[in-house]
């Protein structure tokens, strides 16, 4: 009986054996096929964080771009309304010299008159309005000509 005994736990043995290596090998494969869809799976997580990057970056360029345009625009405007608002200016210039020179020539006209009558008169008179005419016009000028130089600064222009 010992050999029997022997051959039936042999039996057992192997077929104990055999069982346990059937286990390892679907457990390694069960392991291996896991191991192959977390691979896939970090793989497709990976190329979905990346192409929102890219997606995240293609938005910023277009921001930027519109970022830039609307600066330029901004700066043209700014530019428009300086030019607009020195012409504006210097249109209000004008008028005041108008008037200016207007007055002075009333001033002149009345002067004349008062000259006409009053005889010596004349000639201070005559010396004033000449004075008063020069200096009008050239502080006019000057002021014109400081207008120019800071609409042409303003507007970039060398």
């Amino acid at each position: 009986m010992d050999d029997q005994q022997t051959r039936k736990v042999d039996e057992v043995a192997q077929r104990f054996s055999e069982a346990l290596v059937e286990s390892y090998r679907t457990t390694a494969g069960r392991t291996v096929s896991a191991q192959e869809h977390n691979a896939q799976l970090t793989q497709n997580v990976f190329n979905g964080v990346i192409n929102n990057l890219r997606t995240q970056a293609e938005a910023n360029r277009g921001m930027i771009q519109e970022l830039a345009n609307q600066q330029q625009r901004q700066q043209e405007a700014s530019r428009a309304l300086a030019q607009e608002s020195a012409s504006a200016y210097m249109e209000f210039l004008d008028s005041m010299f108008f008037f200016y020179r207007r007055s002075a020539q009333e001033a002149e006209t009345d002067a004349e008159e008062t000259q006409s009558s009053a005889g010596e008169a004349g000639s201070s008179v005559e010396e004033t309005r000449t004075g008063t005419g020069e200096a009008g016009e050239s502080t006019g000028e000057e002021l014109k000509s400081i207008i120019r130089e800071s609409v042409r600064r303003s507007t970039g222009e060398a």
